[in-house]
């Protein structure tokens, strides 16, 4: 006896349709990326708690750190955590996002712009990660 049936409505979109997409929305939000998390008050606190744990984990390691933010954005947050932590570790950055990169980079990142599973990092060893 059957009991369901799957009908396909509309068919998924390829990777590169779908990487295609995520540009294109992250190229919009980049003017105004920061007004979510600034002007919401209930998100301006998760936010703060979240780097807060983060940073006291990087304070806790001990030696030099090399960090790999992947789809860093505007870098903000990675600055942040790298200021509550009182380390001055290096950071890159990757992002696919032209402006994000931009934004990135004029607050001090080292950026790689392009997909993640396209970049070299082959050469580079980090202590910690993040996906933020």
């Amino acid at each position: 006896m059957k009991t369901h049936e799957i009908i396909i409505l509309d068919k998924k979109p390829s990777d590169e349709k779908i990487n295609k997409m995520n540009l294109a929305y992250f190229e919009s939000e980049a003017q105004t990326y920061h007004q979510f998390n600034e002007g919401t008050e209930k998100r301006k606190l998760f936010l703060s708690s979240m780097d807060s744990l983060i940073a006291a984990d990087l304070t806790r390691r001990s030696g030099t750190l090399s960090l790999l933010s992947v789809a860093c954005g505007t870098g903000a947050r990675e600055i942040s955590i790298r200021k509550l932590s009182g380390r001055a570790f290096s950071i890159t950055a990757v992002d696919e996002s032209p402006e994000m990169c931009t934004k990135a980079i004029k607050v001090g990142l080292q950026v790689i712009q392009g997909n993640w599973f396209d970049a070299d990092l082959k050469s580079q060893k980090f202590d910690a990660g993040l996906h933020l």
